[in-house]
């Protein structure tokens, strides 16, 4: 019989204040590049995404976030970009301080020492706020959102009758420096 497997990932997850205004920012996109809205209770970014991944090693995955020190920073996002071969519409900031970059460099090597699957490739940190876009419809201005993070997550994806929903299996406070 073969293993069940989760959709996991680790990732930044805003507080309901910051919900709200990524959703208004993906409301706004939405007007521009049209597709499909994201879920507001679903809203994050990603930090280290590992796929379907044996339910075996969620005890090593929740210790493993557990040893992390997720910082108490802001991530400022700064501008939208419609990404054509993916189809997605993000929001990115500018730049990301060296904690955030650490936490990812750190997730990263704790994965590989534990030797499962994730995805390799460098960090680059984005909220998706619509899929299915039509990229060719121009720019849109927004302004900045400056997210205050709080909390860092194990998340799992789940598909119901409602379609998908994100649910936290292990959260830690930010407080790291």
């Amino acid at each position: 019989m073969a293993e069940t497997t989760l959709k996991l990932f680790y990732a930044l997850w805003p507080d309901a204040a910051t919900r709200a205004r990524l959703a208004g920012a993906g409301a706004a996109l939405y007007k521009r590049w049209d597709g499909r809205r994201m879920r507001a209770e679903n809203l994050h970014a990603t930090v280290a995404f590992l796929g379907a991944t044996p339910a075996g090693a969620l005890d090593a995955l929740l210790a493993l976030g557990a040893a992390q020190s997720p910082p108490r920073t802001v991530l400022r996002l700064t501008h939208a970009e419609c990404w054509q071969r993916s189809r997605v519409a993000v929001l990115c900031p500018d730049e990301v301080d060296a904690p955030l970059l650490h936490l990812a460099d750190s997730l990263q090597r704790g994965l590989e020492a534990a030797g499962l699957h994730f995805d390799r490739r460098a960090w680059r940190p984005h909220v998706t706020l619509l899929r299915d876009v039509r990229c060719d419809a121009g720019e849109v201005e927004l302004e900045p959102i400056d997210w205050r993070v709080q909390e860092f997550a194990l998340l799992v994806s789940r598909h119901d009758s409602s379609g998908v929903r994100y649910e936290a299996l292990g959260r830690w406070p930010a407080g790291g420096s």
